[in-house]
């Protein structure tokens, strides 16, 4: 390993592994020197490019830049891990190369860790672009919230994640190894035991979505991390679980699933046992668990919607509406707020 060292003594790190990124490079690491918050280094860990990454990164003559040279590429786990070792800052900041961070992204997350102590990792809503219509994603934003939306999906966007550096040593919280696809993913569900989790009520990050995405060059890769991820997620709960129980717990993640009745039933079932689990154990709050669950099913039912009348009935007459409290008033009301709209998260993955 080479280092180019320009320690000083900020607040903050910004950690960017580099791996071939030469096609964003520039546009990412000028949002970053952009900022309007500039008490910071910023740490490019060249993961063994063989591209000209190396070069536009030495192109630049800022004293905040801290280059480290891996020599070969040691991958998405170990050079993060790296990264937060070497860090010098009391925060430290992810962003990939590719995405672009908006100018006042560090100003706004260190104000908030600095507001809330409590807070150990914090992400942002993001924009998210690059394959279609651009899209602000809107993520959950209180911890509560937040451990009960990942029990499904992730709802954290790696490169918009401010991290406390305390935080990460004392818990000894680095990327798990296991992971080679959603190690992000994987390491919230084990913080979040630790430590408070949060997203920054406004869009910090513009969020690439292209062709070098995990999502698309790795498609085997994403659906066994899909699988890993989720029984990590179910276990660490100490939910029991089946084989054919955490199939109809992906079906419910992915939403791939094809819509017949069997499968419905099925996932009602799944959904009443996660509630009274949850119920009996006191694990997630119960009220927001409830709607995430109820939200899952909606989303279901949604797919299909090709049943006809057997699935609109099943949707008012569930079981899931005894078991989560709600009222015919409140029933009514959170139908239409859920089947107004649906917005994937497969973003989240895409990496």
């Amino acid at each position: 390993m080479v280092e180019n060292m320009n320690k000083n003594s900020s607040k903050v790190t910004v950690l960017m592994p580099v791996h071939n990124g030469e096609r964003y490079l520039r546009e990412t690491i000028e949002s970053i020197l952009n900022q309007t918050y500039s008490d910071f280094e910023f740490l490019i860990i060249n993961d063994g490019s063989t591209d000209k990454s190396e070069e536009i990164i030495k192109s630049y003559d800022d004293k905040r830049i801290r280059f480290v040279n891996n020599g070969r590429n040691l991958g998405r786990t170990e050079t993060p891990n790296l990264g937060f070792d070497l860090a010098a800052g009391e925060y430290i900041v992810r962003t990939d190369c590719d995405d672009i961070s908006c100018p006042t992204r560090l100003e706004k997350q260190v104000r908030f860790m600095r507001e809330n102590p409590d807070v150990g990792i914090c992400g942002s809503w993001m924009e998210v672009f690059g394959q279609g219509p651009s899209m602000i994603y809107k993520l959950p934003t209180g911890h509560e919230e937040i451990m009960c939306h990942l029990l499904f999906h992730n709802v954290i966007a790696h490169s918009s994640v401010i991290f406390r550096k305390s935080v990460l040593d004392k818990f000894k919280i680095r990327y798990s190894a296991e992971y080679k696809v959603a190690e992000d993913y994987e390491l919230w569900l084990r913080a979040g035991r630790l430590t408070r989790l949060a997203n920054f009520p406004e869009s910090l990050l513009r969020y690439r979505i292209h062709q070098a995405s995990t999502c698309f060059r790795m498609p085997e890769e994403y659906e066994v991390a899909n699988r890993k991820v989720a029984t990590a997620a179910l276990s660490g709960l100490g939910i029991e679980f089946s084989k054919e129980e955490l199939d109809v717990h992906l079906d419910l993640v992915t939403l791939g699933f094809y819509p017949d009745k069997k499968r419905i039933e099925e996932m009602e079932l799944w959904l009443m046992k996660l509630l009274a689990y949850n119920k009996n154990n006191n694990l997630l709050a119960d009220k927001v668990f409830s709607g995430v669950v109820m939200t899952k099913w909606l989303m279901a039912c949604r797919r299909a919607s090709r049943l006809g009348f057997w699935i609109l009935y099943k949707i008012w007459f569930t079981r899931l509406w005894k078991v989560t409290g709600m009222n015919t008033t409140r029933k009514m009301a959170f139908i239409m707020s859920q089947l107004a709209g649906f917005v994937s998260r497969k973003a989240l993955f895409c990496r």
